[in-house]
């Protein structure tokens, strides 16, 4: 049965990396959240989901039927998810003195500098975290993980080199990818988006969004969605003083140069409807406006394909200083400043 219970979790872990949580709520809910592994994956993935009757109803489930050392992670883990910090750090305090392994202790630590964060206790954040970080390399990959995301944003406090931060958060991003845990690329991209907001830097913000377009499920993580949407998106710079269009002549204008489309009305089109909306097109948005159409996807991708191929193009021909980059993502397209983007793909390959 511990057997059968370990297998079900190892499994379990590897949806929730994967961003999968319906299917960890679904499977949870079915399997029942009786053991350790399997009541900390369900609640983690109700909190994803924005579940908070649920959740809330875990954690009273928890206090009452469980008393064990285990009860007592899952109480301040749980805490954490329901934004009771003060709670959190009395539990996961306790937790550190039982620990009887540096796993048990860095999942202690861990929670407790969650809690610190969202507080705002910056002292005692950075301070768990100096002290967390000799013991980093001792735990599986995915807790690692966690931690140098929280690292990234020790490091911002008061920072004025945001370097060492988003070295962090690329190599994070980067492992991340290989094993496939979209969950934690997300995360990290999310961290590293907040450190863009923060710098002013429009054209690496409005990459990084475009970056979260392609890999975040909003379906699946509908907290995370929410997040970017509340707190990254208001503050992406879009592409104002970077392009300009005249309708009279249908020319364009990129990095002070103009280029003549009268000749070219769909491309020219293509980048007003962009343009005009300052966040991502439709391919059902871009038929209607385009070609007065209903989408239709063997009709109208290869179309659309086409005339994002001869805009990239058209773009790429600029000096880096002024680049647009036309970004792709399942939302549909979107015109971004794109003065950093070599380096945001250098260091983030794929």
């Amino acid at each position: 049965m511990l057997d059968a219970e370990r297998n079900n979790a190892v499994l379990l872990k590897g949806y929730f990396l994967e961003g999968r949580m319906r299917h960890v709520e679904e499977l949870t809910r079915h399997l029942g959240a009786g053991a350790f592994d399997l009541a900390l994956l369900r609640g983690q993935a109700l909190y994803e989901l924005s579940a908070v009757r649920e959740l809330t109803e875990l954690r009273s489930l928890v206090e009452a039927s469980r008393s064990d050392d285990a009860a007592l992670a899952l109480r301040a883990i749980l805490s954490l998810l329901v934004g009771q910090f003060h709670v959190t750090i009395d539990l996961a305090s306790a937790w550190v003195e039982q620990s009887s392994s540096v796993r048990e202790y860095f999942a202690a630590s861990l929670a407790m500098a969650s809690a610190h964060a969202a507080l705002g206790n910056h002292v005692a954040f950075v301070r768990l975290i100096d002290e967390m970080d000799e013991a980093h390399d001792l735990v599986p990959m995915d807790e690692r993980l966690e931690f140098l995301i929280l690292k990234a944003k020790a490091k911002m406090l008061g920072a004025r080199d945001a370097r060492p931060a988003k070295d962090i958060l690329f190599g994070v991003m980067r492992e991340a990818q290989r094993a496939g845990w979209s969950y934690l690329l997300c995360k990290a991209l999310v961290a590293l988006g907040e450190v863009t907001r923060d710098l002013g830097v429009g054209g690496e913000l409005d990459t990084v969004l475009g970056l979260l377009e392609v890999f975040l499920d909003g379906a699946e993580c509908p907290r995370l969605t929410q997040l970017v949407a509340a707190e990254l998106r208001g503050a992406s710079l879009q592409t104002r003083g970077v392009l300009e269009l005249d309708g009279e002549t249908k020319r364009v204008n990129l990095g002070g140069q103009w280029f003549a489309l009268h000749d070219k009305p769909l491309i020219y089109r293509f980048i007003e409807v962009l343009h005009e909306a300052g966040d991502f097109v439709t391919k059902e948005e871009l038929a209607a406006s385009l070609w007065a159409d209903s989408y239709k996807p063997r009709v109208h991708d290869p179309r659309i394909f086409d005339l994002a191929r001869r805009i990239r193009g058209l773009m790429e021909s600029q000096d880096d200083s002024y680049a647009l980059s036309l970004m792709s993502g399942r939302n549909g397209y979107k015109l971004v400043k794109a003065e950093r983007l070599g380096r945001t793909r250098a260091a983030f390959p794929g």
